[in-house]
């Protein structure tokens, strides 16, 4: 660094002739113009790097830490600059450095609730509580995870909505998205049913009814479930890929619809009757 400073002075004095003071300005604005162009280099090539990693992972952990190591770095490479600037321009900064502990300690009584989400955020990434595309609920707000950043996280719903919500505020939280779900279907039939039968004719539509990869468990039939005023509740269940189970039983109550009035099975529904008497 200070031989190529060297070298610029030697060339605007000596071949230019330009005198000293204008060329010691002259090579700190070189040396500035020099330093931000490194670190724009710098910044871009991490970013390529990061972004050829990204591509090679599926991942969703990994791909959640790398974008955090990025943002880590280019913070980083940031500050550096600052710091190389500020020493080109001739200021001193070894009492800006020794300062930085001390206002970082005031910041961070000033900023409780900032270093908070930014501790948050790191737990969560290395306690693995969730990574980007997991299902999960916080604070009864159900969705997917689109964007997860050191101070905050964002979930959308399935109606388009978007909750941001700061990291160190994320206390109870469901993930829906690590383990298999169970689909429950349940479905009333009226109580003049012959029950044997009914039991019968499930354990035969089960034993023919068509799933795919989805489901790692098959539709079985779980029994009699609840006594309702105008019918008994059975109910089937299954277990299917992390949240995928709700179309699954769309079409699993659909298929039983079709199936019981093919075999003649009522379904019990809300009815009056109304008697005349006479007098």
């Amino acid at each position: 660094m200070n031989d190529f400073r060297i070298f610029i002075k030697d060339v605007f004095i000596n071949s230019l002739n330009v005198n000293e003071q204008l060329t010691n300005f002259i090579v700190v604005i070189i040396m500035i113009v020099l330093i931000l162009f490194v670190s724009f280099l710098i910044v871009r090539i991490s970013s390529y790097t990061v972004k050829k990693i990204l591509l090679k992972q599926t991942n969703n952990r990994t791909i959640t830490l790398v974008k955090h190591i990025q943002s880590i770095l280019k913070y980083v490479i940031y500050f550096v600059v600052i710091m190389i600037v500020l020493s080109e321009l001739g200021i001193n900064i070894t009492p800006i450095i020794a300062s930085a502990g001390v206002f970082g300690l005031a910041i961070g009584f000033g900023a409780q609730s900032i270093v908070k989400d930014f501790i948050s955020g790191f737990f969560i990434i290395f306690e693995n509580q969730f990574t980007l595309g997991d299902v999960i609920e916080v604070d009864g707000f159900k969705g997917e995870v689109i964007e997860f950043g050191l101070r905050s996280t964002k979930i959308k719903n399935w109606k388009g909505q978007i909750k941001i919500i700061s990291n160190g505020d994320i206390k109870k939280l469901i993930n829906f998205s690590r383990e298999f779900s169970v689909g429950i279907v349940d479905i009333s039939v009226a109580y003049e049913t012959d029950m044997q039968l009914l039991e019968n004719s499930l354990y035969n539509f089960i034993e023919k009814y068509e799933t795919n990869e989805d489901i790692v468990e098959k539709v079985s039939y779980l029994g009699v479930v609840e006594m309702q005023d105008s019918g008994v509740l059975v109910r089937l269940i299954f277990k299917s890929k992390p949240n995928v189970h709700f179309k699954y039983e769309r079409k699993l109550r659909s298929d039983l619809l079709t199936f019981f009035k093919d075999q003649k099975i009522d379904i019990p529904y809300p009815h009056v009757i109304v008697k005349q008497y006479e007098d």
